[in-house]
């Protein structure tokens, strides 16, 4: 659950979903939830879908 702290340094290359844009911006945004590193995002890909 914390692999993401320890495996990405600062490349170019995304090998990790946490380097990208999205995700560094739902982490300023919400602060408090980005100091537990356990904490589990998730996402929905619903490909037009209307749930």
């Amino acid at each position: 659950m914390t692999w993401h702290l320890k495996c990405c340094g600062d490349t170019d290359e995304i090998i990790h979903p946490t380097q990208s844009k999205a995700w560094r911006h739902f982490d300023e945004m919400h602060s408090s939830f980005k100091k537990e590193p356990r904490n589990v995002r998730l996402g929905f890909a619903t490909d037009g879908f209307n749930p």
